[in-house]
């Protein structure tokens, strides 16, 4: 009778152990997650700041001198034509939404 016993101790033991494992894999892998995304959000921020570094450059570069100079060279400009479509739209914001 004490062999049965010692039996279903150990198979308790050993699937107490498992089950343990098993949530100790569960955890690595959350905590690899939380890393990852945290890489990730540390990625898109760096490429969000060099991104307004270069609005920053740009928006010292062209002042309406420096567009000035840049289409001298370029011959006599002209607006774009609008699509009636478009039209209609710039029409509705001067205008008011029924256009009239």
């Amino acid at each position: 009778m004490g062999l049965v016993v010692r039996e279903k101790l150990i198979f308790i033991v050993l699937v107490a152990s498992v089950t343990a494992i098993g949530l100790l894999v569960v955890r690595q892998r959350r905590i690899e997650t939380v890393s990852q995304m945290t890489r990730a959000l540390e990625h898109a921020r760096a490429a969000d700041l060099a991104l307004w570094d270069i609005r920053a450059a740009l928006a010292l570069d062209v002042t309406p001198e420096n567009v000035r100079s840049m289409s001298d060279g370029l011959g006599p400009l002209a607006p774009l034509p609008l699509s009636p479509r478009a039209e209609m739209g710039l029409r509705d914001v001067l205008c008011g939404a029924g256009g009239k």
